[in-house]
């Protein structure tokens, strides 16, 4: 749990770098455009900030030894991450924003945070002889769910750009 505190500061820094890049973060208008950043920077950030967290630290414990420790463990991690973000966002808001914050942030959190941790837990616990050799790969599966919400573009494509950094990574 208090390990999703560090990852939404460690989503804090990423933020700051991606305004660094001209990505704009704030005062943003229009649904096209809030729906491209959410789904372009600001899910991606968040869910990579709790990731890296989780597979650096959680993931690397002797308790960790079934494929619902990482749906368990991702939860705590995302939990911990929505309450810190509610911590930094709801004085902010005005009462119905807090309380739609609140009672959303924990369960969309935890939803995707089940995601990566059931398929990282696969990945790492579904070792084959082939892959003894120091490094896992990612499969198709896992690619797909790391992606999913990009339906609309060629997911073939993107996936292959992406699977390497993402073998290197496991």
């Amino acid at each position: 749990f208090g390990l999703g505190g560090v990852a939404c500061v460690l989503a804090i820094g990423l933020y700051w770098v991606a305004t660094l890049f001209g990505v704009p973060l704030q005062a943003m208008t229009g649904t096209s455009r809030v729906l491209l950043v959410s789904l372009a920077v600001i899910g991606p950030i968040e869910e990579v900030s709790k990731f890296v967290l989780a597979r650096c630290v959680v993931f690397r414990w002797k308790a960790f030894d079934e494929r619902v420790d990482g749906v368990v463990y991702a939860a705590a991690v995302s939990l911990g991450f929505a309450a810190a973000e509610n911590i930094l966002w709801l004085p902010g808001l005005d009462a119905r924003g807090g309380l739609v914050r609140a009672l959303c942030t924990p369960i969309v959190h935890t939803l995707f945070g089940v995601i990566w941790g059931y398929g990282t837990a696969v990945a790492l616990l579904d070792v084959t002889e082939e892959h003894c050799a120091g490094r896992l790969t990612v499969d198709e599966q896992v690619k797909t769910t790391l992606l999913e919400h990009f339906h609309e573009y060629d997911i073939a494509g993107l996936a292959s750009l992406l699977s390497k950094p993402l073998n290197s990574f496991y």
